[in-house]
C-alpha cells in the first residue's frame, strides 16, 4: 500500500487519516508483521512529495497461504 499520508500502526490495525476521514487496515498479528518506510517521490506534475509505503512481512514460512486484508 502507497499513501501521502502519514500510516499509525495500532495494535493489529494500519490506520490512514486525511481530514474527517480514515481508512483502516486490518491485518492478522499472528501472520505478519506491518512496517511504514518513507520515500520521496515526483508526482505527474513533477513536484518531489513524500509518501508512505506500508509492506508486510509475512511471520509464516508455509509454502501456500491466503493473505487477507479488511480495509474499512
Amino acid at each position: 500500500f502507497v499513501t501521502t499520508y502519514m500510516p499509525i500502526i495500532i495494535g493489529d490495525v494500519v490506520e490512514i487519516k486525511a481530514g474527517n476521514t480514515t481508512a483502516r487496515i486490518c491485518y492478522d498479528k499472528g501472520k505478519m508483521t506491518p512496517s511504514i518506510l518513507e520515500h520521496t517521490h515526483i508526482d505527474h506534475s513533477g513536484e518531489e512529495v513524500i509518501v508512505y509505503s506500508i509492506d508486510f512481512v509475512i511471520k509464516m514460512e508455509e509454502p501456500n497461504f491466503i493473505c487477507i486484508f479488511e480495509i474499512r
